[in-house]
This record gives structure tokens, sequence and C-alpha cells, in this order.
């Protein structure tokens, strides 16, 4: 069972208008035999297909701060899923945060955060 976006100050669903993207990681714990963490995103395409840019950071608690580990960059019209390897990674909290906007309204921003999950080394 893996764990959805949580959206702030929104009820956030694949329908609604005030977002762009659904997605998730697929656990909400990784054990010491885990290779990476995959996020995948979704489009809503309830308004047309579109093409969506995103950057998807892995942050880790830190000292109370969320810190970023790992940034990857793209896009997609529909779904994709990307993978970052846990393989330099230490065992702690972490979280997977999520900027995008869409092609045809570049200055529309949507910041998606999962809920934290655990890292086990």
């Amino acid at each position: 069972m893996g764990q959805n976006f949580k959206m702030p100050n929104t009820n956030f669903d694949k329908y609604s208008y005030t977002s762009n993207i659904t997605g998730g990681v697929d656990a909400w714990k990784y054990t010491k035999s885990a290779t990476s963490v995959d996020l995948t995103m979704k489009a809503n395409t309830y308004y047309g297909v579109k093409t969506y840019y995103y950057q998807a950071r892995l942050e880790k608690k830190e000292g109370g701060k969320w810190v970023w580990k790992q940034i990857q960059n793209g896009n997609f019209k529909y779904s994709v899923t990307k993978v970052f390897p846990l393989k330099q990674m230490t065992a702690g909290s972490y979280r997977m945060r999520v900027l995008s906007r869409t092609k045809s309204s570049g200055d529309w921003t949507y910041e998606h955060v999962t809920d934290p999950f655990v890292v086990e080394r």
C-alpha cells in the first residue's frame, strides 16, 4: 500500500481544478533491503491533456528541518514513475516534495508533499 500526496490548504482529488497531479510513493517503510523509493505521478486530465513539468525532491528530516537529498526534474503528459536510489541514504525520516506547473500556465505553481516515511539502514 502506497501513500498519496497530501495537499496543503486544499481538498485535493484527481478531479479538482485546484490541482494538476496526484501521486505518491510506493511504501510507508523502506527496510534495509530496499533499493529505492519509487514516486509515481499521474496527470489530472479533467480539462484536457497538458504537459506537466515537475521538480521532485527526496527530503530527509535533519535537526528539525527538511533537507533535500536527491532532486529529479522532468515532464510528462499522463503519468510517470521516478526512481530515487537508497544506496547512499542513511536511516531516518524522509518525505517526497514535488513542485509542478503546466506549460499553458507557467506562473501557476503547485506543491505536493507526502507524509513522512521511514528508511531503515
